[in-house]
């Protein structure tokens, strides 16, 4: 054990030079003893562990004689994972362009340029530790790290160590009845056919890739029901589509019409009065346009006129997405808020409404698993994500006994 100039035991392999500088000492690939120095007690220790842990990749993997492997970056072993695994697998487009997209957004600038071989649990947890979505990233690296391993360019999959597990639930945001009708007022005034939108989330709960994918033959006004039975996906990257099920290609978006997001989401909702006097709006206004030319200029690569016919809401020539639907509910809370500052509710997205309607049904004594089936949940979740209930609903239920 080695130490320092007061004679303190400061580990194996390190100890303090009479300038004030700390030694480390390890031994590399070849069986060479190498030293490294800094004034940084802490600095040298990690640095020692990294180099340490590097020797005995490169020894157990002989990658001191293939320096090609040694040399690779996250990022190449990223897209070799992509091209090789992820996007011939079987599963569907969605997760996969959540994957790719997750990667492309919070890991290929940030730290995608060290070398695969130079990560450890250490050094890859302070790095997930400065980024947004670390859950969902750990989740992307996990499957990367294991590639390499597979494919002998690692020994060890330290993403593997780290935990996605999040103790810290997020607050369940959603609407009160009054607030949905001031949503409704101010969402009218500023772009009618997005009100009409938000008023089918509220009052059937559909994800809004499953409203934008809806054709015709879905609605049966006579009963007054909607069958899901696709969803729309927009996603980024390139590879071979399965061009029956492409919409349109727009500069480097993708959009796709695919089956839900899973055998429980393709099911049956009721349309109460609300709902079905907006779809029926929403089908005399198909095919919304509100500049003329607009399209034209508009850079579409590609075009299914047969499946872009069956949908009954396009948006400027293109299906409706989540973004264009938040933005402008970002645009209403705002106008909402500089009415009413007192207004609870300070930022809501579509999946918000998604909430509110889940919410609704519980207020109103809807059976949980009721709830489930018209969620398109494939466990019994209800309980867990909306265990709060509304004050009204609290006094409301207090006066009936006391």
């Amino acid at each position: 054990m080695g130490k320092n100039l007061q004679g303190k035991e400061l580990g194996k392999g390190i100890n303090q030079m009479k300038d004030g500088r700390y030694r480390g000492r390890y031994t590399d690939e070849h069986g060479k003893r190498i030293a490294l120095y800094d004034k940084n007690l802490q600095k040298l220790k990690r640095e020692l562990k990294l180099k340490q842990k590097k020797a005995f990749i490169k020894k157990e993997t002989g990658d001191f004689d293939n320096p090609i492997k040694s040399n690779l970056t996250l990022n190449e072993i990223y897209e070799m994972w992509r091209d090789n695994e992820l996007i011939p697998s079987n599963r569907k487009e969605s997760t996969k362009n959540s994957y790719i997209s997750v990667y492309s957004k919070h890991v290929y600038k940030t730290f995608g340029k060290i070398k695969i071989t130079e990560f450890d649990y250490d050094l890859l947890l302070r790095y997930l530790n400065k980024v947004e979505q670390k859950d969902k990233i750990t989740i992307v690296l996990k499957q990367i790290f294991e590639y390499a391993v597979k494919s002998k360019i690692i020994t060890d999959n330290c993403a593997k160590q780290i935990s996605t597990k999040n103790n810290t639930k997020s607050k369940i945001i959603y609407l009160t009845d009054d607030e949905q009708k001031t949503l409704i007022k101010y969402s009218r005034k500023k772009n009618e056919y997005f009100s009409k939108i938000i008023i089918i989330a509220l009052n059937t709960g559909m994800r809004i890739g499953e409203i934008s994918g809806l054709s015709l033959d879905e609605l049966d006004f006579d009963n007054n029901l909607i069958y899901i039975k696709h969803q729309v996906i927009k996603y980024y990257y390139n590879h071979e589509y399965n061009m029956d099920k492409v919409i349109m290609i727009y500069k480097k978006t993708v959009f796709n019409l695919d089956t839900p997001k899973s055998k429980s989401s393709m099911r049956i909702v009721p349309m109460n009065k609300d709902c079905k006097e907006a779809l029926m709006w929403l089908l005399d206004h198909k095919n919304y346009v509100t500049r003329e030319g607009y399209i034209k200029h508009r850079k579409v690569i590609y075009q299914n006129d047969e499946l872009m016919k069956k949908l009954i809401m396009t948006y400027n020539g293109i299906p409706i997405t989540t973004d264009s639907l938040n933005a402008h509910l970002n645009f209403v809370i705002d106008a909402i808020l500089k009415d009413n500052p007192d207004f609870r509710i300070k930022h809501i997205s579509m999946h918000g409404l998604r909430h509110s309607f889940a919410t609704r049904c519980l207020d109103k004594n809807i059976n949980t698993r009721v709830i489930q089936k018209l969620l398109g949940h494939n466990t019994d979740r209800i309980t867990e994500l909306y265990a709060h209930v509304t004050d009204t609903k609290i006094i409301e239920d207090f006066k009936k006994y006391f």
